[in-house]
């Protein structure tokens, strides 16, 4: 539970600060519009002659320019629009400048003005005129994208750049209100039934971060919201680089031992990259953008490893369930595949759809089977308790015996004319005992320790009326501060008397001890009677293993607690008692 406190604080602080981030960059005036407009069919321009130039006063180092003579232009409504990767640009029309989007003297942070736009009106009397389309690219690693020109209107420019990213639209939309929904099911375990469904935690933050992450990486969002494409630049990287960690803890939560600590460990040292790189981001000593093929790369080591770690530990316990996470890694891992191939073949980012659906899968296959397991988890819980609850009864009824009622019962009878006052506080300890019994029936939870031994006391005390010098009591307590299941020594005690010391004709003793170890509190219950053979039993296991065996049960269902047995006839039994100190403290 440490770690994933640890994680999840970490997470959260490189995720607020990436926040800030992108909320500074989409106030900054990250570039500037020019435009010296004093508006054809739909068609793409492909016939342009190209060239490329050495600019020191580029970002990168280079501009290019894309030079073509503007076709036939009917009367209308028409624009020449330019889709570009991460450059800034210009239009000129026979050596005007139209339009221009370049860096502001305030750009502080960020080298990128995102996936742009360049939008300008054009008319029947352009026919003919020879444009230029200059473009600076903001990293060499883009130098080589072609720009996507055409000639349209406004309204035909939306429809296409809707129609094309309408299916990753949808499943984008999909994927977030999944996470969003996953989300309010981890608050509800989290504040309803005090749980901590921890990977449905990361199973929302990897849908929420993955619908973001194309949400802000798709044309017609671009379009939309063209004032602030750099803002969505380096949302969907952030987006990106922050959905990394929390996959990686869904898939090493499907694995144990070895690997499950390498996974974890592995989302965490992925955080602390992702912090290394918001700070030099902020220190403009790179730029995160440059980093995206890195990120695809470890987007694409991470589902493989995943799927072969999953693949090596198939688990044999749940069969079928194991199955089928690792076919939805297989095809999440294949989605993946193709669309990582996809961007270093095309060096753009746009249109990862088989990457959408992988996660979608990844999302909604774990989140069902985490809250099926919820399920049944909570079903286990009652289950149990419920038989916490018949061994709880079965416990009290074998301790009250009623030869043992009626032997306190008529001691106290007896006193009452011999010791009136010892009768009185015989009373008190009689009715102790009896309370304690009734309050086991309700007691779900585990004990202090000092109250159980009292009422250890309050039943050796009553025998002790009733065999006097034959049985001997010693206490060797030196520690009281844990806790244990309510009726966990008692009824040891009582099997210590019974089947014990009262068997011989001169009785016998029965010493209680409690000790603090390193890693543990050791309890003791040791009388010198008759004793009996461990391999064979006890004779009386009606009365005897019976309450022992719920004991045991009790102890280690409630506190993970262990109790030997170590006996010889003739020469009495010992029965010790350890219970872990980790979990275990008294508030």
């Amino acid at each position: 539970m440490q770690f994933h406190k640890l994680f999840i604080t970490i997470f959260g602080v490189v995720l607020a600060a990436l926040a800030v981030f992108c909320v500074v960059v989409g106030f900054q005036n990250s570039s500037g519009r020019y435009s010296s407009w004093q508006n054809t069919p739909d068609a793409f321009v492909r016939q342009y002659t190209y060239l490329e130039y050495e600019d020191e006063d580029a970002p990168a180092g280079i501009r290019r320019e894309y030079v073509f003579t503007c076709p036939e232009i009917s009367d209308g409504v028409n624009i020449l629009a330019v889709y570009m990767i991460h450059q800034y640009g210009a239009i000129y029309v026979d050596g005007g400048l139209r339009l221009d989007l370049h860096p502001t003297e305030n750009r502080t942070i960020g080298r990128t003005p995102g996936n742009n736009w360049l939008v300008m009106p054009i008319s029947s009397a352009d026919t003919g005129k020879l444009i230029t389309i200059s473009t600076r690219p903001a990293y060499t690693e883009v130098r080589r994208t072609p720009l996507s020109i055409r000639i349209t209107t406004v309204s035909q420019l939306f429809r296409d750049c809707f129609n094309e990213d309408f299916p990753q639209l949808i499943i984008s939309i999909l994927v977030l209100t999944c996470g969003i929904g996953f989300l309010i099911v981890f608050l509800y375990f989290q504040y309803h039934d005090k749980t901590h469904q921890l990977q449905l935690l990361y199973i929302s933050l990897t849908g929420i971060l993955t619908g973001i992450w194309r949400l802000t990486n798709m044309r017609f969002m671009d379009l939309v919201m063209s004032d602030y494409t750099k803002a969505l630049s380096y949302i969907s990287t952030f987006a990106l680089m922050m959905m990394l960690p929390p996959i990686t803890m869904v898939i090493a939560m499907q694995t144990h031992g070895r690997y499950r600590r390498m996974l974890k460990w592995g989302a965490l040292d992925i955080l602390g990259v992702n912090l290394l790189v918001l700070i030099l981001q902020l220190a403009d000593i790179v730029d995160v953008r440059q980093l995206v093929y890195a990120y695809n790369i470890l987007l694409f080591a991470v589902i493989l490893i995943g799927t072969l770690i999953m693949a090596s530990q198939e688990s044999h316990e749940n069969h079928a369930r194991s199955r089928r996470m690792i076919i939805l890694f297989l095809m999440s891992l294949a989605g993946v595949t193709i669309d990582v191939t996809s961007y270093f073949v095309t060096q753009s980012s746009t249109g990862n759809i088989y990457t959408l659906l992988a996660f979608l899968l990844i999302v909604v296959g774990f989140g069902l089977s985490t809250a099926r397991g919820y399920i049944e988890q909570q079903r286990r819980l009652e289950e149990q308790e419920k038989e916490l609850a018949d061994s709880r009864i079965s416990i009290m009824i074998s301790q009250i015996q009623p030869h043992f009622l009626y032997n306190s019962l008529a001691s106290i009878y007896y006193l009452c004319d011999e010791d009136p006052q010892l009768a009185k506080q015989a009373i008190d300890q009689f009715s102790s005992y009896l309370r304690m019994n009734m309050d086991s029936l309700k007691q779900a939870k585990t004990v202090e320790f000092s109250k159980e031994l009292q009422h250890v006391k309050n039943y050796l005390s009553l025998e002790k009326m009733r065999y006097g010098d034959r049985l001997t009591i010693f206490y060797n307590i030196e520690s009281t501060d844990f806790l244990v299941p309510a009726l966990s020594v008692q009824p040891i005690a009582e099997n210590a008397v019974r089947h014990g010391v009262s068997k011989l004709e001169e009785g016998g003793t029965v010493i209680i001890s409690a000790y603090e170890k390193d890693d543990c509190y050791e309890i003791t219950v040791e009388d010198d009677g008759v004793g009996f053979d461990p391999e064979k039993g006890s004779d009386d296991k009606s009365r005897s293993h019976v309450g022992i065996d719920n004991v045991r049960s009790r102890l280690r269902d409630m506190c993970g607690g262990t109790m030997t047995i170590d006996s010889e006839i003739g020469f009495g039994t010992t029965v010790t008692i350890r219970i872990p100190k980790e979990g275990n403290a008294v508030d």
